[in-house]
């Protein structure tokens, strides 16, 4: 498995390189973790946040479009190393003012893309373990994408790291689209040869964390990740038809 994320990131390196519109600008692929770092990240969770540093300890790739006036049409991908990702994120995530108990005390970026936007996951909490990675502007809440992150290198690769290309899975979850995602449908067939937005979708559908609906003995529906804790639900009194 491992070698299969290195033959994927060289396939996606290889094409950026030969495609005539486009010039690679910067390309990083740190070597694997250590037997230091390798301990550092053993007991965390949701431990496959770590799935890429496995092979290679962060990753960095950007790409400009040649001849093209649209600045926001390039591409940035920045998967931080893990001593990155585990550092301390106050006065960049949250604040002095940020209570105790808020949940983004949690959230730490991995793949921090540009400086106004990251990709993220919520480490190390005490009453879940969320797989899902989250889509994260500094402002508001964290977007779920319903992607781990074997799932969201898929669809980075598919991507081919387009500046905000996040807000194409939202407008999949949403099914709706948003002005990001309409620029991302209108470049990707114009840069890369054979690109399919319904075959982009399925590959989401394919790569995504899977979903249950359940109902409680009041018939009302709830839905979570398969792999989110039933025992959190019945710990706040659900009450679950079939436990």
């Amino acid at each position: 498995m491992k070698q299969k994320i290195w033959c994927s990131i060289k396939q996606l390196l290889d094409e950026l390189k030969t495609n005539p519109l486009l010039k690679v600008t910067n390309v990083k692929t740190p070597v694997p973790l250590n037997k230091r770092g390798k301990k550092k990240i053993k007991d965390l969770i949701p431990k496959d946040v770590f799935y890429l540093h496995q092979e290679m300890n962060g990753l960095n790739i950007k790409w400009a479009a040649k001849k093209v006036k649209d600045l926001d049409v390039k591409g940035s991908i920045k998967i931080l190393s893990a001593d990155r990702i585990l550092q301390a994120w106050k006065d960049v995530v949250f604040f002095d003012f940020t209570l105790e108990d808020e949940r983004i005390r949690n959230f730490h970026p991995i793949d921090f893309f540009i400086d106004e936007c990251c990709v993220g996951a919520f480490l190390n909490e005490s009453n879940e373990e969320d797989h899902s990675l989250y889509l994260y502007s500094f402002e508001g809440d964290p977007i779920k994408l319903y992607l781990d992150m074997a799932g969201y290198i898929n669809m980075m690769i598919a991507s081919r790291g387009l500046l905000y290309w996040q807000y194409a899975i939202v407008e999949i979850i949403d099914n709706k689209e948003n002005p990001v995602s309409n620029r991302f449908k209108e470049w990707m067939p114009r840069l890369f040869e054979g690109f399919r937005w319904d075959r982009y979708v399925a590959l989401y559908q394919e790569s995504k964390i899977a979903i249950l609906s359940v109902n409680n003995d009041w018939g009302q529906t709830y839905t979570f990740d398969k792999r989110e804790n039933l025992k959190l639900w019945r710990q706040n009194g659900v009450g679950f038809l079939g436990q």
